[in-house]
């Protein structure tokens, strides 16, 4: 019944059909709020309500629909709270355009079903940790336009599978880790309109399937990284960071030592296996050396070889010496 001329508010009368699997209101005029009565849908799977009228908050009733994987109410006038409940068997969420706030409780940020997270203009205000174990096939996640602030949690780029991150329209801060390089399957980016600072990680070139990159308005200076990926977006992609030079803006970087061209490894690695190297030569000298000191000094046999071998080598130098001497004599 979506995409109709609806209106009016929903009925109450939704225990009489609990054989209900699916329900589209979606793109009408429909008003007030979710009737308590929507509970009794044991069986619902799919629930679009978007682009109607209805408000207030998402009711608690909604908890017994163990089986809901679609919730859809984006583009209406709830307010309150995201309920923790609401994440434990959900694959797509979309709250876009409300009046939520608060934060993203973390029982959606651990939901391993989920694969679409769309929670894009409201009045969010946190984030919680989004684990390293759960949310493993996420695909999507849109948080533009709330009120999140802080760095990015590290644990989002454990999302190998994620294809859309969109942040823009915040207030997060702070440099964006070279672990953004591990989200290989990347293929849209959206930064904008934040306080990110420091240089755009090189491992962004990396990411093979990136085809929409917008990281400007920001705070990012120095170098765009070379590399084909990087330098293939337009100039729209970077402007609005007054320090940031390197094609494709047209600002030049006039320190050289910037110019840095991006391989497959990270230098970082390279610096510390020659770290470790040196370190290792250093000690294995020191512990060589003091090991035939002491053997000479404190064990008499291994002395008396010792020198026999020096004093060796010295008759066989003077010998080759003198034969030498006498043959141009």
């Amino acid at each position: 019944m979506s995409n109709n001329l609806l209106s009016g508010g929903l009925t109450n009368g939704w225990m009489y059909w609990k054989a209900l699997v699916i329900i589209r209101l979606g793109d009408n005029n429909l008003s007030g709020t979710i009737p308590p009565s929507i509970s009794f849908l044991a069986n619902l799977k799919i629930l679009h309500l978007n682009n109607n009228n209805l408000f207030g908050e998402i009711p608690l009733s909604l908890k017994y629909c163990q089986n809901l994987q679609i919730f859809d109410v984006g583009g209406n006038k709830f307010s309150g709270s995201i309920p923790k409940w609401i994440g434990h068997n959900a694959k797509i969420l979309q709250f876009r355009s409300n009046q939520i706030s608060g934060n993203i409780p973390p029982e959606i940020c651990q939901s391993e079903s989920l694969i679409i997270l769309d929670l894009a203009y409201n009045k969010i205000s946190g984030l919680e940790l989004i684990y390293e174990e759960n949310v493993k096939f996420t695909r999507a996640i849109d948080l533009s336009n709330n009120d999140m602030s802080g760095i990015i949690p590290q644990e989002v780029f454990s999302l190998s599978e994620l294809h859309s991150l969109n942040l823009s329209h915040n207030q997060f801060e702070g440099s964006v880790s070279k672990e953004i390089g591990k989200l290989n399957q990347l293929e849209s980016l959206d930064l904008a309109n934040n306080k990110f600072s420091g240089e755009i990680p090189r491992s962004l070139a990396q990411l093979s399937f990136l085809g929409t990159l917008n990281l400007s308005f920001n705070n990012f200076s120095r170098m765009i990284p070379l590399g084909t990926q990087l330098q293939g977006f337009d100039e729209l992609s970077y402007i609005g960071n007054p320090e940031l030079c390197g094609a494709p803006l047209p600002k030049n970087c006039s320190d050289k030592k910037d110019v840095k061209p991006i391989e497959e490894n990270d230098t970082d690695q390279e610096d510390e296996f020659l770290a470790s190297f040196y370190i290792a030569s250093g000690v294995g000298f020191f512990v060589a050396f003091w090991g035939v000191c002491i053997a000479i000094f404190c064990i008499s046999s291994f002395r008396n070889s010792y020198f026999r071998f020096l004093f060796s080598i010295r008759d066989k130098l003077y010998v080759m010496v003198a034969l030498t001497m006498n043959r141009f004599g």
